[in-house]
């Protein structure tokens, strides 16, 4: 029997705050550059593993509207860690993606980001020929810690 999969109504939630502001296409996008664990395999075929703790370390892409109400709160807290990074307050992220595989039955796939900076500042571009790009602020933040909860 076939499996169905239906998605939407995705949040993601910086500092409490839901954002609603999202661009087009990939509004938010969170990757992990490390492997969660190290493996090889020694002399007389003796295999040594090690857990690798930057595999937690997850970066995070938002994509918002240029000058929207979302792209001034998220500028605001670049601005905050360029004013004084010692004392800024670490940001935190919640994104959800929910699903239902059509029977009603709706799970969450939710990924909790903590210790979170700004890793970049925002770029810009101007272009006459209608590039929608030009009204995208995308921001860029690294966690310290990311979760990932099914429910």
């Amino acid at each position: 029997m076939a499996t169905v999969t239906l998605s939407g109504k995705d949040s993601v939630i910086i500092n409490g705050r839901i954002l609603a502001d999202l661009a087009n296409a990939d509004v938010g996008v969170l990757t992990f550059g490390s492997d969660l664990s190290t493996t090889t395999r020694g002399y007389n075929g003796n295999v040594i593993h090690s857990p690798n703790q930057s595999g937690k370390v997850g970066a995070l892409e938002l994509r918002v509207v240029r000058a929207s109400t979302d792209d001034k709160f998220l500028q605001s807290i670049i601005n905050s860690y360029e004013q004084d990074s010692v004392a800024f307050r670490v940001v935190s992220a919640a994104i959800t993606k929910r699903f239902s595989d059509g029977t009603g039955q709706v799970s969450n796939d939710i990924y909790d980001c903590e210790f979170g900076v700004p890793s970049k500042a925002v770029e810009t571009k101007v272009n006459t020929e209608g590039d929608v790009e030009q009204v995208v602020s995308v921001y860029s933040f690294n966690f310290g810690n990311v979760k990932r909860v099914l429910s």
